[in-house]
């Protein structure tokens, strides 16, 4: 995978619902990720995390275990998986599930009705500072990035002219 990507480097993936890359990238982007680290090589590790962040939801044997206990917790990828496991337990309910006693499961508590799906945050969150607050309201969130720029938008758009103002105006300069 490593020397394919190097061969033609890629840039990381924005989450896209509803599509899923194909295999390795599926069951092998945690390891992807790992490599990247090993050989320092920090493009191809953050293409392996947005790999990893497609296809998540669709990994029929889930790494949140081995991420748990294999990886530090201050990492990108461990980071996303505790928000995800976090979330996913939130998202459960109460009661026994693959994502128990993992570390992610002892923040669920943290989790709000209105605590967005990890997936639509921009990938540089996972190796930012504000990547450790699971209800963080930071640049990273790309709902909220969209609803500024249109903030933004509507209040630059000038005003259409009022009805019967060119008239007035007119009307005016006649008498």
């Amino acid at each position: 995978m490593f020397i394919e990507w190097s061969r033609k480097p890629k840039k990381p993936i924005q989450y896209q619902p509803g599509q899923y890359s194909e295999e390795p990238w599926i069951s092998k982007a945690v390891l992807a990720w790992m490599l990247g680290c090993r050989f320092s090589a920090p493009r191809f590790e953050a293409y392996a995390l947005s790999q990893f962040i497609q296809n998540c939801a669709v990994i029929l044997q889930g790494p949140w275990k081995f991420i748990d206990d294999q990886i530090p917790s201050s990492s990108s990828i461990s980071l996303f998986n505790q928000y995800w496991v976090a979330w996913n337990c939130y998202l459960s309910g109460s009661g026994v599930n693959e994502y128990s006693g993992l570390s992610g499961s002892r923040k669920v508590s943290q989790v709000k009705p209105s605590t967005r799906d990890p997936r639509l945050l921009e990938l540089d969150h996972w190796y930012s500072e504000c990547a450790h607050n699971i209800n963080t309201n930071c640049e990273h969130d790309l709902i909220l990035k969209e609803q500024k720029e249109k903030a933004a938008v509507a209040k630059n758009k000038t005003p259409p002219p009022e009805w019967g103002a060119d008239w007035e105006y007119y009307a005016s300069r006649r008498i």
